[in-house]
């Protein structure tokens, strides 16, 4: 199953506690298959770099590019030559994000950001909340 987390989760999970960091884990192992982009890896690294999440970031014990490389070790990274230009009208920095996850063709897409949510579907796949894709990732890992 291809998986792609937003930006927004994938700060979550590396900064703190919760159901973000679940899912993570769990996305981490078969049956998952958890993709990304390098636009949206620079994304997650210019957000971990925001001054006001200097204190999370320390307490991780990595750096910036410590945290960004070990999310990205996790992951399987879409060719730059297969993202296309994506129209997202309802908030153009989205549109990075639905031209990773039509790319990867993923089956999920997880964010917390009302313009994908809304959206009517950006991309072929279910869009869901983290807790939505985390009651699912659980059941079928523990079918698995």
């Amino acid at each position: 199953m291809r998986v792609l987390l937003d930006t927004n989760v994938v700060l979550s999970a590396l900064l703190f506690p919760g159901p973000p960091r679940r899912l993570l884990r769990i996305l981490s192992s078969p049956p998952f298959e958890l993709w990304t982009s390098r636009p949206l890896l620079r994304e997650l690294a210019a957000t971990l770099a925001y001054r006001k999440l200097a204190a999370a970031v320390a307490r991780t014990g990595l750096s910036v590019e410590g945290l960004v490389e070990s999310y990205a070790s996790q992951t399987l990274v879409v060719p730059d030559e297969e993202l296309t230009s994506v129209p997202f009208p309802a908030d153009p920095s989205d549109a990075a994000v639905v031209a990773a996850a039509r790319a990867a063709r993923v089956e999920w897409l997880v964010t917390g950001d009302r313009h994908l949510l809304d959206a009517r579907q950006p991309t072929s796949c279910l869009v869901l909340r983290v807790t939505e894709a985390l009651a699912r990732a659980t059941d079928l890992s523990a079918r698995g």
